[in-house]
């Protein structure tokens, strides 16, 4: 299994993007397959809905998203509290991503990943947790080390206000602008490529395929 991971905010182009790398690998003759890389959260939902129904219910991240993120992490450091999430939203997530990954791990297959484990750590633990960079770096070790190295993550850049502009459903722009630091922070790793997110959804395809070529044959990528 060759594994390629997109990642990136909301309203990137991340699925786009890997949807159309997986098609255009199979038009070229190369096995590749299509792998959405999030999951449903099961009890960490639980205990998500029930913070906010019992510490939250006043704030509307709507009306007034620094009020409520500022609640929302005061509450959930709370060690009684953070421990328990944390542990719920890694076995949910390493049990249903192990269970995508598992038929296509011997395989010579490229999986196609849309979204991974950066995405879990930044958006349901760095953000809610107020993880510093140090936590943010060690949890994503340890979760590459409980799962497969992809041998090319790319990182789908772009202003915050052109992803707001795309989405209908994130609650405020502070909500992207706030995890976009964070991604941003992902291109020190060695196996992360920063893409402008900006361009066409061709421009953007073909570079992506360029690099994924580029580690396939072990050349330098055009």
């Amino acid at each position: 299994m060759n594994l390629v991971c997109i990642t990136g905010i909301d309203g990137a182009g991340k699925t786009t993007l890997a949807r159309n790398i997986a098609v255009t690998l199979r038009q070229q003759g190369r096995p590749a397959v299509y792998v959405y890389g999030r999951i449903y959260p099961i009890i960490s939902r639980l205990l998500m809905a029930l913070g906010r129904a019992i510490l939250l219910r006043k704030d509307d991240p709507r009306q007034d998203y620094g009020a409520y993120t500022t609640s929302k992490k005061q509450t959930m450091c709370n060690p009684l509290l953070a421990w328990p999430y944390t542990a719920a939203v890694l076995f949910d997530y390493y049990i249903q991503v192990w269970f995508k990954l598992l038929r296509h791990l011997f395989s010579r297959r490229i999986v196609v990943l849309d979204r991974y484990i950066y995405d879990t750590v930044i958006s349901d633990l760095t953000v809610h947790l107020n993880y510093s960079p140090a936590q943010t770096e060690r949890a994503i070790e340890r979760g590459l080390r409980l799962l497969p190295t992809p041998m090319l993550t790319v990182l789908i850049d772009l202003p915050e206000q052109v992803a707001f502009s795309r989405k209908t459903d994130v609650p405020h722009i502070d909500y992207l602008r706030e995890r976009r630091g964070w991604y941003l922070r992902l291109v020190i790793r060695p196996e992360v490529e920063r893409l402008d997110g900006a361009g066409s959804p061709e421009s953007l395809l073909q570079t992506s395929l360029a690099r994924i070529i580029g580690q396939l044959t072990g050349g330098s990528s055009p």
